[in-house]
């Protein structure tokens, strides 16, 4: 599925209480404990390249991977970072998807090959093929509390500060519009 499709249909908001110990909160994926609304949403991430995406061992990877003691395992620097934007261009709110495994969840283009090659203890995408961030997993939102309603974009731009090499960077971002209701 086109990532534009994926997000604009798998978009909800929500209500969710957080505890103060919560690891969204300890990790900053919300702004504070308490009941939050949040902005749920499928992300997916797509190799279209010629090559595939290799990253390896995280254990191997400190350059790429940081433990992350409160969800028990390592995180992706630099994955992804998430943005709520007024359709006049203004900047509402920003976050960063808390990565964790780059992997080859599903084929992307018809070329892919039958047999993925990458998992979360070997990590990578292979030509191809997509990594999926399903709204259920812990931090894939946006903590929208205090947002007024209305229809913004939902900003999302894939390896953000060009940690992993591509040879085209034009194409990881992805905008639709979104309403936030009442």
């Amino acid at each position: 599925m086109d990532p534009a499709k994926r997000l604009k249909r798998t978009a909800e908001v929500i209500d969710r209480y957080f505890p103060p110990d919560d690891c969204a909160v300890v990790e900053g994926c919300v702004r504070a404990s308490g009941t939050r609304k949040l902005l749920l949403f499928d992300v997916s991430i797509a190799n279209i390249g010629k090559g595939d995406a290799f990253l390896g061992d995280p254990a191997d990877r400190p350059d790429l991977f940081e433990y992350s003691p409160c969800h028990g395992h390592m995180h992706i620097y630099g994955f992804a970072a998430y943005k709520l934007v007024k359709r006049n261009g203004a900047t509402v709110l920003t976050a960063r998807k808390q990565g964790f495994c780059m992997r080859d969840e599903s084929p992307f283009l018809s070329s892919a090959p039958e047999v993925p090659h990458f998992d979360c203890s070997f990590q990578g995408i292979t030509a191809g093929w997509q990594d999926i961030y399903d709204k259920s997993l812990d931090c894939q939102w946006l903590d929208i509390t205090g947002v007024p309603p209305g229809v913004y974009i939902l900003r999302i731009k894939a390896n953000p500060d060009h940690i992993f090499p591509e040879r085209n960077f034009s194409n990881n971002t992805t905008d639709v519009l979104i309403r936030i209701p009442y």
